[in-house]
């Protein structure tokens, strides 16, 4: 049977062993340097093979942390708060979305571009933009999730919340970053992630976060190149 709801933060200090983590990151690298063997030889399924991989690293990483530690509420998911944490979920994502919005509208207040943090790239045709919603929207924040806030968090957990969330959100920006531009959006939406994290004990709801946050970024992208 699912037991009450424990209010307030519990997360326990090094729930992920050394052990567990290396075994995960060995498995990453396997799977996206198959990736990238892959994309090399059928470049044009880039998205196909990319929503392959998310979900092979997603199991991959549950089997792993169930081998090698107690089991898949390590990592803070468990069948019993899987609907508490998408509606807990919800609940921050309304928050910080009413936060991104006035931050949003002070800044085009003084005349910044905010807009331009959330300028996309879409893809041309209907099936592309589909593959995009589905796979960067939803199967890379779970599997994302699972290892960055799951398996890394937990890892530095045991060093104290503040050096879990800069590690992590550090970490995490940087796997996302790509040119001279800083990835801000990530290491916000990182640092989120964390204390959300922290604060419910469920991976489910920054799992939560992060796909309603991808999802509302590819939309206003989508607005921006073809809303006219």
């Amino acid at each position: 049977p699912c037991l009450q709801r424990i209010e307030g933060p519990r997360m326990a200090a090094g729930k992920i062993r050394l052990k567990t983590l290396s075994v995960s990151l060995l498995a990453i690298l396997l799977i996206e340097g198959a990736l990238q063997l892959v994309l090399s030889v059928y470049s044009p399924q880039t998205m196909v093979a990319l929503g392959i991989a998310r979900v092979l690293e997603a199991a991959a990483l549950i089997s792993i942390v169930r081998q090698f530690s107690t089991g898949a509420g390590a990592v803070g998911l468990t069948r019993c708060g899987l609907v508490d944490g998408c509606r807990r979920g919800l609940i921050w994502s309304a928050g910080f979305g009413l936060i991104a919005a006035v931050i949003l509208s002070i800044l085009l207040g003084i005349g910044a571009d905010p807009l331009a943090y959330l300028r996309v790239p879409m893809p041309a045709t209907t099936v592309d933009v589909i593959l995009l919603f589905c796979v960067a929207g939803v199967l890379s924040p779970v599997a994302e999730e699972i290892f960055f806030r799951g398996i890394l968090y937990g890892y530095f957990r045991r060093w104290g919340i503040s050096a879990a969330v800069i590690l992590s959100t550090l970490l995490f920006g940087i796997a996302h970053g790509g040119g001279s531009q800083v990835p801000v959006t990530q290491m916000v939406g990182g640092m989120v992630f964390a204390v959300a994290y922290e604060i419910e004990d469920n991976l489910m709801v920054p799992i939560t976060i992060h796909v309603l946050g991808n999802t509302a970024i590819y939309t206003v992208g989508y607005v921006l190149q073809f809303g006219g």
